[in-house]
């Protein structure tokens, strides 16, 4: 008696074999294929790994196919998986394990996902089913093929499930049960004796096993020793034949060898008297040919000499030709040498004399060395005004101001004005107050790089005076660093304290030059944002109109009146308040 129920399975489509038609999944959460015999479903093939492939059951009763890292892989759907990955199988997946055994043929175990399959089996296949849902398939497919030893045991349940599905207080089918019950029990007693007997004849079945091998090992041993006796009587009758050999050799080696030595001197004896034949016949042709190339040769060179002499005598004229216009040449050439030395001496007499006009200290009468320009710097400027053209503003006791533009950048050598000042505050050619000066690198770098084009006298003698100055220079560093030392610390304080008292009485006795120490560079000239009024009397004297303007005036100075940045210095001939020079 059959009944029809949906299940959850894998049914095999790759083939018309009924072998692994159908794996069933609904009685169990994980199932396992491979050629192992642990796994739930053993195929013995090899291209099928031992544990191929997993299913797995998921909580929302789903399933998931795993390649557990076999050889040949497992595809889905034609894609095949990654590894230990999981992928869900939906209803009518493909499933293939394995690969195809030739290109051009199907793959053999291919199965399609079936959610709900429907089938008909019969009842007592379900009630086995459940008590075989752990035992694998290999261990049914071994027991099908032994005796049916247990047969009894499904019947039973048949029939209780038969009794319990339509039970009947009627002590009929109580008897029918104990007569059927008891039939079963003989029917397992006699399956459990023919089972015994089956086993006694295994049992028989492995004592003559292992009599056979124990035969079939001295068996081995047997013919391993006889396999042995034969290889040495092999080897001594090798032996034997390659001495027979060796010998039948040599005699044959021997006879050819001296059959090959008396063939070789009959033909050496021939190749001799045939060498002599060549060779006389070789000489009298080499004779011939060498006589008649001696003609040809005394022939062509009569021609070539006479080709030769020609040449020559052209090539000859030629020469003279060439001689004469490279004499031409090195005259025209020495006279444009001539003309351009003395071009180039003129010039440079021309230039050297020029630097001397133009780039002459007029103190030393020697090229500048570390130009100096010489500034006289007032406030009070307009913002448009150059450095070449200063503007300042003099108010007089008239209260009048006058305007007036000097020319102040004469030049000199460091050293120089340095050495002026100390006798003169004024400057060397205009006679101006120097109140500031700055160095002017353009003209050092110029007139070293002219010096390089001069002659050696004049570099020897420039290079004389320039280590000759740094020798002043650093011998008058050394004479004031030691005098400054020497001054104690209250001097210097007493001496400023005196300046600075004195200094609001100096607008009627005069100013104090103050001027910047040698050795530093003076910062930039700045012009002042507001005019600075100086304001003057007759008694000023000690810088006097005349001095600035060619003019003198008796008239008394007046109180002086600076705006500018308290407690600094008045720029005309001490510190600028603003740059400091």
């Amino acid at each position: 008696m059959g009944e029809t129920v949906d299940i959850c399975c894998l049914k095999r489509i790759s083939d018309g074999t009924k072998k692994y038609k159908i794996i069933e999944l609904e009685h169990s959460n994980e199932v396992t294929i491979g050629r192992d015999r642990d796994v739930s479903v053993f195929i013995p093939s090899p291209a099928i790994s031992r544990r191929h492939a997993v299913l797995l059951r998921q909580s929302d009763n789903t399933w998931t196919v795993t390649d557990n890292k076999s050889t040949n892989g497992v595809k889905v759907n034609g894609v095949k998986l990654a590894p230990l990955q999981p992928v869900t199988l939906r209803d009518g997946d493909h499933v293939q394990l394995g690969v195809p055994p030739a290109p051009c043929q199907a793959a053999p175990y291919v199965w399609v996902f079936c959610e709900k399959l429907r089938v008909k089996r019969k009842t007592f296949v379900r009630a086995e089913m459940a008590g075989d849902r752990k035992r694998p398939l290999a261990d049914s497919q071994q027991t099908a093929s032994q005796p049916d030893v247990a047969i009894a045991i499904p019947v039973r349940k048949k029939l209780c499930a038969s009794v319990t599905s339509e039970w009947s207080p009627s002590q009929d089918l109580h008897r029918k049960l104990e007569q059927e019950e008891e039939r079963m029990r003989e029917q397992m007693r006699r399956q459990e004796e023919k089972l015994e007997e089956l086993r006694q004849q295994l049992e028989e079945k492995d004592l003559v096993q292992v009599a056979m091998e124990t035969e079939i090992r001295a068996k081995e041993e047997e013919l391993r020793e006889e396999l042995r006796k034969e290889k040495e009587r092999l080897e001594a009758e090798r032996r034997d034949f390659e001495v027979e050999v060796k010998r039948a050799y040599e005699a044959e080696i021997e006879t050819k060898e001296r059959s090959l030595l008396e063939r070789l001197g009959r033909e050496q004896e021939q190749l001799r008297s045939e060498k002599e034949n060549v060779e006389e016949t070789l000489q009298r042709e080499m004779e011939r040919q060498l006589h008649e190339k001696d003609h040809r040769l005394q022939v062509e060179l009569e021609q070539q000499k006479t080709q030769l002499e020609n040449v020559i005598a052209q090539r000859e004229l030629e020469q003279k030709m060439l001689a004469s216009e490279l004499t031409k040449t090195q005259c025209e050439n020495e006279v444009q040498r001539d003309a351009a030395l003395q071009a180039r001496e003129s010039l440079l007499a021309n230039f050297a004399t020029l630097m001397e006009t133009e780039l002459q200290c007029s103190i030393c009468n020697e090229l500048f060395v570390q130009v100096r320009y010489r500034c006289v710097v007032l406030e009070g400027l307009p913002p448009n005004v150059g450095p070449c053209e200063q503007w300042f503003m003099i108010t007089d006791h008239r209260g009048l101001r006058v305007a007036e533009n000097v020319h102040n950048s004469h030049s000199f050598c460091a050293a120089c004005i340095e050495q002026w000042k100390k006798v003169k505050k004024q400057c060397p050619v205009c006679r101006c107050p120097i109140s500031s000066q700055l160095r002017s690198l353009v003209l050092d770098s110029y007139i070293d790089r002219m010096v390089e084009h001069l002659s050696d006298d004049m570099k020897k003698s420039r290079q004389k005076l320039i280590e000759e100055r740094k020798a002043e220079k650093l011998a008058k560093e050394a004479a004031a660093a030691t005098a400054a030392t020497s001054r104690g610390r209250g001097r210097r304080r007493g001496r400023g304290q005196g300046r600075q008292r004195g200094r609001p009485a100096r607008g009627r006795g005069g100013t104090a030059a103050v001027l910047p120490p040698v050795h530093q560079e003076p910062p930039p000239v700045v012009v002042p944002a507001q005019p600075i009024v100086i304001e003057s009397d007759a008694s000023d004297t000690d810088v006097s109109e005349e001095q600035y303007h060619g003019y003198s005036s008796s008239e008394a100075d007046s109180e002086e009146s600076v705006e500018g940045v308290p407690g600094t210095y008045f720029g005309g001939w001490g510190h600028c308040f603003h740059c400091g020079t």
